[in-house]
């Protein structure tokens, strides 16, 4: 199941202009995870949620370097559209708290989490694309 998840990581029809800033961050997740210490559930959940708080890092900046260079009224556009993700991851991680603990009915925790990270890694790649295109223009 990790590999399957990485080998989508990396091979997902995402592209950006540093791909190889961005791909280290599984990389490193990637690492973690394959690490003979790091063999049991909670040291792959340590893994994952440290690649969910570099993509989070990720999303800040790219959100604050868009917002910075747009519109006044796209910025605001910008604002509104961030509070509704938060709001959407939210209710995600909810959701896949419900669906992998009750609903599968076990502690599916490392798929729950690695959902979750994948989620913000497309918001990231998403607000950077933004940026690399208003840029080019």
């Amino acid at each position: 199941m990790r590999e399957i998840l990485f080998l989508f990581l990396l091979i997902s029809g995402l592209t950006v202009s540093s791909q190889d800033d961005i791909h280290n961050i599984d990389r490193r997740c990637q690492k973690c995870m394959s690490l003979d210490s790091n063999y049991t559930v909670s040291a792959m959940i340590r893994c994952v949620n440290k690649a969910q708080e570099e993509w989070d890092f990720k999303i800040k900046k790219y959100y604050k370097t868009l917002k910075d260079t747009l519109s006044h009224e796209s910025a605001e556009l910008l604002i509104t559209s961030q509070h509704s993700w938060l709001n959407f991851m939210d209710k995600q991680s909810a959701f896949f708290s419900s669906y992998f603990h009750n609903d599968m009915k076990g502690g599916y925790h490392l798929e729950r989490n690695e959902q979750l990270m994948i989620l913000s890694r497309e918001r990231a790649l998403a607000l950077k694309r933004l940026y690399s295109d208003f840029i080019k223009q």
